[in-house]
C-alpha cells in the first residue's frame, strides 16, 4: 500500500481530489493499482493506493505529482504490517522526513 498525505497548502488541498483522480487513472490505464479513496482531516488529505507493481506504480504516481507541482506538499509512505490487522507507515519521501503524519 502506498500512502500519500497532502498537506500545508490550501491550493493543494483544494485540488487533491483532482490530483488523486489523475493518479488513479494513470494506475488503472497501466493496470498498476487502484485507490481506496481520499479522506480529509486536520488540514491534510490522505489517499492510499494498492499497487500491483511497486516500482512501475510508484513511477506513475511520481510523474503525476511532478506534473502537478505538488511534491513539496506531500509525504509518501509504504504500509509496513506488524500483524495482519496492525501496521505503521515507512515514510520514504521527502528523504529524511522527521515530521508527523496524520493517518486518521
Amino acid at each position: 500500500m502506498l500512502f500519500i498525505q497532502f498537506k500545508g497548502n490550501e491550493d493543494v488541498l483544494n485540488n487533491c481530489q483532482k490530483i488523486s483522480e489523475k493518479i488513479d487513472k494513470a494506475l488503472m490505464i497501466h493496470a498498476l493499482g487502484q485507490s481506496y479513496g481520499l479522506s480529509f482531516g486536520d488540514g491534510t488529505a490522505n489517499v492510499e493506493y494498492e499497487l500491483t507493481n511497486w516500482d512501475a506504480g510508484l513511477a506513475e504516481v511520481m510523474k503525476v505529482l511532478q506534473q502537478e507541482n505538488v511534491l513539496h506538499h506531500v509525504v509518501l509512505g509504504k504500509r509496513i504490517y506488524l500483524t495482519e490487522d496492525d501496521y505503521n507507515y515507512d515514510i520514504f519521501y521527502p528523504l529524511n522526513y522527521s515530521g508527523l503524519v496524520n493517518p486518521f
